[in-house]
């Protein structure tokens, strides 16, 4: 089993094909640092990988434009639509031919913001069975508000949820939401009988990524 790597649509993919599952994780980080790990992961869970990055984190990874919660940043531009255009038509039929997959069972797992989007994009479609939303930015200005109004009831897929039992001691007011709107997700979840969990680990936003990522693919493929 090697590791493939590409560029498609500006971004870099990491592939790793398990040639004895049509099952496929897509994963959207922020840097490249799990390319030592996905091998490792793809053959203990039995699940092919790809690894998507280099996209414009605060602006493809949000759903509307909003205005900026940390000093010296730019507001975000909300262009996960155009983004998620470029993702289902453009960059995972190609993935999918270079894997050789014909009836892939995709999951996509998304961190901070990527786990906003994750959420998120499960509205628009049921191209992804299952989401892992690590982290997940609910803190998004209008996002809990707009999630309370939709139905996901049609999706028979599961849900999985991590969060860092110290990200809502944050001292940005924003961030310190995160808690109460991730276990307000999870509730209305489950009351569209959507097979859902919330798993609270150590630490901060910032902290134990790589843990995280093999805790989601444990909870998600065991």
């Amino acid at each position: 089993m090697a590791l493939k790597i590409f560029e498609t649509a500006g971004l870099r993919v990491a592939l790793c094909r398990n040639v004895a599952s049509e099952k496929i994780a897509y994963i959207i980080y922020y840097c490249n640092a799990l390319d030592s790990v996905i091998e490792s992961i793809s053959v203990k869970y039995g699940v092919s990988i790809a690894v998507i990055s280099g996209v414009d984190w605060d602006n493809d990874m949000t759903p509307w434009p909003a205005k900026r919660v940390t000093a010296g940043s730019d507001d975000f531009k909300g262009l996960a639509k155009e983004f998620f255009v470029t993702l289902t038509t453009g960059i995972i039929p190609q993935i999918e031919s270079t894997f050789g997959l014909t009836n892939a069972e995709r999951t996509l797992f998304g961190i901070s913001l990527s786990g906003l989007f994750s959420l998120w994009q499960w509205n628009m479609s049921d191209l992804f069975h299952n989401i892992v939303s690590i982290s997940g930015s609910f803190w998004y200005d209008g996002f809990l508000e707009w999630f309370d109004k939709q139905d996901y009831s049609k999706h028979n897929g599961t849900a999985i949820f991590l969060l860092g039992d110290k990200e809502c001691k944050s001292n940005i007011k924003e961030f310190s939401t995160v808690e109460t709107a991730t276990n307000a997700i999870v509730r209305h979840l489950e009351s569209q009988n959507i097979d859902t969990s919330l798993t609270m680990v150590p630490g901060n936003h910032y902290q134990f990524q790589i843990e995280r990522l093999t805790l989601g693919f444990k909870l998600i493929y065991e």
